[in-house]
């Protein structure tokens, strides 16, 4: 099954992932050889990711947790009146917003995928055909949320979900040619929302609003 999957998708790399459509389809024969080869360690950004592109409200503490608990650290250090979970420093916050800009842990471990299975790489070495995919990725799952449920309830400790949009255009081209907006909803009610802007050479926090 793995070397009927992958013998499509070095085709479909080859014609270029330029639509939504074609996103979907990678990401979903992706996911079906993970599930099928199950690696150790799991790689757990392209793991979620595939998901979220198939799911738009993504609740699956087995794929959402790594990233959510990272914002949760993120949230209870920046947030008044909140008790600090674990330790979150500058660097850490340069990472998470890293990853929620530019999809940095998804694409390292897209690209070892594609090694692996000797698949070509070029999605993920040129910066432009990267930008290019974030940027239909990211009209895939618009509006899509990000929750971590397990039996037990939500496992976060002030955390209750994400939820990412896209909004206003960008004159000048960037990254991608929109706005980046991430809103984290609290389980105090309050929500924390923060949008991004990426430019040539400048990222810039254009708002982080505590509502």
């Amino acid at each position: 099954m793995t070397k009927d999957i992958v013998r499509k998708l070095r085709d479909h790399l080859e014609d270029g992932v330029d639509t939504e459509c074609k996103v979907v389809y990678l990401l979903a024969e992706i996911r079906k050889i993970l599930e099928q080869d199950r690696p150790d360690p799991k790689p757990f950004a392209l793991w979620m990711y595939c998901h979220w592109a198939l799911h738009v409200n993504l609740s699956y503490a087995s794929a959402t947790l790594q990233l959510l608990e990272r914002i949760d650290m993120h949230v209870s250090h920046t947030v008044a009146g909140l008790t600090e979970v674990g330790t979150f420093d500058i660097f850490d916050e340069e990472r998470l917003f890293r990853e929620l800009i530019y999809f940095t842990a998804f694409r390292e471990q897209l690209r070892q995928f594609l090694i692996n299975h000797l698949l070509p790489t070029d999605i993920c070495d040129n910066a432009a055909r990267w930008s290019d995919f974030v940027a239909v990725y990211a009209q895939v799952i618009k509006d899509g949320e990000l929750s971590s449920e397990t039996r037990q309830g939500n496992d976060l400790q002030v955390v209750e979900k994400v939820i990412f949009d896209i909004g206003d255009d960008l004159e000048e081209s960037g990254h991608v040619p929109f706005t980046l907006h991430w809103t984290i909803y609290l389980k105090d009610h309050r929500k924390l929302h923060y949008e991004f802007t990426v430019l040539p050479n400048q990222m810039t926090l254009t708002s982080g609003k505590l509502e």
